[in-house]
């Protein structure tokens, strides 16, 4: 018992010696800290050094850092990992405070060993080598990524470099918070031959001494590389709005000695899609040397589009383009009409079963369409009979009829839908309308359910403009609507609804903003301004806050032209009459899209006594622009017709997008108007084949007994409207042979060809080249281009953890790691004891890197 004190006596000058080591231990840092500040970049991190020291032990018997933070530091955060990024302090404290056992690691690494370690972790690549780039020019950048600790920032950042190198842009600041990346780019650009070194300084608070990448690269003798990309331009021609038209190649052919190498490959316009191919970033070509570029329209709207496909590398031009031109055209849709458009079962005295009504549903598109739906929305009105079956398809013109029956069941007002629809297209609905005794109220439903609910009472059942003119100059139809239920009503919605809501317009009382107490009315102003000729339906929609359904009021008008008064018969050459022979609708056979074809032409006579006042004319309507006069027409503008004169007019059209395109000629001389010209044509998509890959991509695995990888199927679609022939030749990438699949749906390789919507598979063989190991790519043209990706990699089997790895959890080598790192710290700690207790007899001695 008294031992103790004499020990505690005989230690006690110690802690004395204990604290001046640690200070002889700062001021050596210090030391050391004002050395590498006053040398620079010859003390500077080395990432690549601290690569090395992440990978191998200290000692032999330790573990390295891999061990347990994963071979790949950069990609994965295995432990936390991240958190070193460029902070050797946080490093060094996680060893000081014995984080996840880093203790063993006491005294074995200095700061500027864990300040290359944090380097590595860091920065990424640790080098950067340019290619080869002629005197005066500029490399293709190349970039440096510079991360920080997940925990802490990174302040005072500041870079440099030297050599033949500089930094062209970069996102990064004088400060970069935790847990982020930012990018340094930069170029070669060489002022003499022959090999380049040079090095880029990163410098932050946290490190004694700043990091450096080293930089190489070259610079020939030779010329500059000469590029050539062909054609200069592509033409897509006319492709269907919201599909893939058929895919182009742009080449990029190297006439020069001299490597080259490329940049990015990007495309201008949204419209035009870098569909693949062998041009891609950092590629390098030898003399003679080429690489392909797929390009392909995928318009999203109608018109004109332009683009531009931009090609950069290393060559004298720094860059070259390819001009991109398309059209988009309308392509032939269905389009179903109800016919009428609502149906109206009267007043009936008592509730019964009315007699059926008839409802015709045609398609007047100009494309299939196959019926989708076909349903009421209440059960009271019921379908007794259809032939409109959903799955049936109506060609263009083509109808089908619905017979409806209201199954009355008490007093009320009954409203509700006929829903319909073509698969592809919204729904429609034709509105329903029955009564039984005198209720004009909307359905019974919501006053049965709810006593205050309220209920509304309106003088019309539905509102019939007849035939209005274009200027919509018609009177408008006024409505009362009544509030005959108890209580305060609030409305919803007073809107119109419908594909034609924009037809029509209201004005009135009935507002959101206004109420209605029970027994008080407010009424609704409907007008009609079609603006285009044809049949307009819509829904006025009401809807009082507080009830479960709204009230729908059908709207209908049918706009004509207005027709033209007569002129007064005057005895000046106003009165000169003009007509056209023959008096016919132009109209002719498709043409395609894009091209111009003759339309016709029309005979102008004056048949009056007087000469004509000076001729002119011009096109109106929808589709004006798909047609022109030509230039062999006899009529001139400014010019008078003589009595019992002619002139020829002649017509051409050119549709800009598929399907039926319509416009009108309006002619005038003076006062007096010739009949005007209906004119039509119908604009056809060219048809073009389209070939798909499915897979897109293919990867050969090895399997676990080093076998050659069993044959991939692929397979060839043909999504277009047109036969597709292709030339299936040996694919560019490397150790890859074609053979004729054995199904009943193999390519012919001696004659493929596909119908559209068939396909047929090719079965693709990999002999084990190491080149494909990285990404490759195969092509097939014909009538059409296609690209597929290959790839090839070892069987996950064939993987195990050997050599410096760590070992999954609970596998043999994971138990051993950790009873080496426990062994590890239980010597250090024992030295440590020995070292304070100055007492080495009552200790085992304990080595390091023995094992027992």
């Amino acid at each position: 018992m008294m031992s103790s004190p004499d020990r505690m006596t005989e230690i006690e000058p110690q802690p004395s010696l204990r604290i001046t080591r640690r200070r002889a231990r700062a001021w050596q840092a210090a030391l050391i800290r004002l050395a590498v500040l006053a040398a620079g970049p010859a003390l500077a991190a080395d990432p690549e050094r601290g690569a090395r020291l992440f990978a191998t032990p200290p000692l032999p018997g330790l573990l390295a850092c891999a061990d347990c933070h994963s071979d790949n530091p950069l990609t994965n955060n295995f432990g936390n990992i991240w958190s070193g990024r460029n902070a050797p302090t946080l490093i060094e404290r996680a060893v000081s405070l014995n984080t996840g056992g880093m203790a063993v690691f006491q005294g074995l690494y200095g700061r500027l060993d864990l300040s290359d370690i944090a380097a590595f972790l860091g920065n990424a690549p640790r080098r950067l080598d340019f290619p080869l780039t002629p005197l005066g020019a500029g490399s293709i950048a190349q970039r440096m990524t510079v991360s920080s600790s997940t925990k802490t920032a990174l302040n005072q950042l500041a870079f440099s470099t030297e050599g033949d190198f500089a930094i062209v842009a970069t996102s990064c600041g004088t400060t970069l918070p935790r847990f982020a990346v930012c990018a340094i780019d930069l170029t070669f650009r060489p002022t003499h031959p022959g090999a380049h070194q040079g090095s880029l300084y990163i410098a932050h608070a946290d490190s004694p001494s700043p990091v450096r990448i080293p930089l190489t690269g070259q610079a020939p003798d030779l010329p500059p590389a000469v590029a050539r990309l062909a054609p200069t331009a592509i033409d897509f021609g006319s492709t269907v709005a919201g599909h893939d038209g058929a895919t182009h190649i742009a080449t990029l052919e190297h006439d020069s000695g001299s490597p080259l190498r490329l940049g990015a490959v990007e495309v201008e316009g949204g419209d035009f899609v870098h569909a693949g191919g062998s041009c891609i970033p950092g590629l390098v070509l030898k003399a003679r040397e080429r690489c392909h570029i797929a390009l392909r329209f995928a318009p999203q709207a109608a018109g004109e589009r332009r683009g531009r496909l931009v090609v950069r590398h290393d060559a004298q031009t720094g860059a070259q383009g390819v001009d991109l031109r398309g059209q988009a055209a309308l392509g032939p849709a269905p389009r179903l009409l109800a016919d009428p458009p609502w149906l109206d079962f009267g007043a009936m005295p008592q509730p019964m079963t009315s007699v059926p009504l008839t409802l015709t549903l045609r398609n007047v598109g100009d494309a299939m369409a196959r019926l989708q739906t076909l349903r009421s929305t209440t059960a009271e009105f019921q379908i007794e009979h259809s032939d409109c079956v959903p799955g049936r398809l109506l060609a263009p013109r083509q109808a089908c009829r619905v017979q409806l029956a209201l199954r009355a069941t008490r007093v009320a007002a009954y409203s509700a839908g006929l829903e319909f629809g073509v698969e592809g297209l919204p729904l429609q609905r034709v509105a329903l309308a029955g009564r039984v005794g005198a209720v004009r109220s909307p359905p019974p439903t919501q006053a049965d359910s709810d006593p205050n609910a309220p209920r509304l009472l309106i003088d019309a059942a539905h509102i019939d403009f007849g035939e209005v003119p274009l200027d919509g100059s018609v009177p408008e139809h006024t409505v009362t609507v009544r509030h005959i239920g108890p209580g305060l009503l609030e409305w919803g919605t007073v809107a119109l609804a419908g594909a034609a809501a924009g037809r029509f317009v209201i004005s009135g009382t009935c507002s959101p903003l206004a109420s209605l107490a029970s027994g008080e009315a407010c009424t609704l102003r409907i007008g009609v301004r079609p603006g285009v000729t044809g049949l307009h339906t819509a829904t006025l929609v009401l809807w009082p806050a507080s009830a479960a359904t709204a009230v729908e009021l059908p709207l209908r008008a049918r706009a004509v032209e207005s027709p033209t008064p007569a002129s007064p018969a005057e005895p000046d050459a106003a009165s000169a009459t003009l007509v056209w022979s023959p008096p016919a609708p132009a109209g002719g056979d498709s043409v395609p899209v894009g091209s111009t074809a003759p339309l016709g032409a029309w005979v102008l006579r004056n048949t009056s006594a007087a000469e004509s006042s000076p001729l002119a004319w011009a096109l109106a309507g929808m589709h004006e622009r798909d047609f022109e006069v030509d230039a062999s027409s006899s009529c001139r503008h400014g010019q008078p017709l003589p009595v019992g004169g002619q002139c020829t007019l002649a017509l051409r059209f050119r549709p800009s997008g598929a399907g039926m395109r319509q416009a009108s000629l309006g002619l005038v001389a003076g006062k007096q108007r010739a009949p005007p010209i209906s004119l039509q044509g119908r604009g056809a998509a060219a048809a073009a084949a389209r070939v798909r890959w499915e897979p897109g991509d293919l990867n050969f695995i090895v399997p676990p007994d080093g076998a050659a990888p069993a044959a991939q199927p692929l397979w060839l679609h043909n999504d277009g409207a047109y036969t597709l022939r292709l030339a299936l030749q040996p694919p560019g990438a490397v150790g890859i042979t074609l053979s004729a699949s054995l199904s009943s749906e193999g390519c012919d390789l001696a004659a493929p060809a596909l119908q559209p919507g068939m396909r047929c598979s090719i079965d693709l063989h990999w002999n084990r080249d190491p080149r494909l190991a990285s990404p490759a790519t195969i092509a097939v043209g014909g009538d059409a281009q296609a690209m597929a990706t290959l790839a090839a990699t070892e069987d996950p089997a064939r993987l195990s953890n050997q050599g410096r790895g760590g070992g999954a959890p609970g596998s043999p080598i994971a138990w051993i790691a950790l009873a080496a790192a426990a062994w590890a710290l239980r010597c250090t700690r024992t030295r440590q004891q020995r070292e304070s207790s100055n007492d080495r007899a009552d200790e085992p001695p304990c080595d390091v890197g023995s094992r027992r």
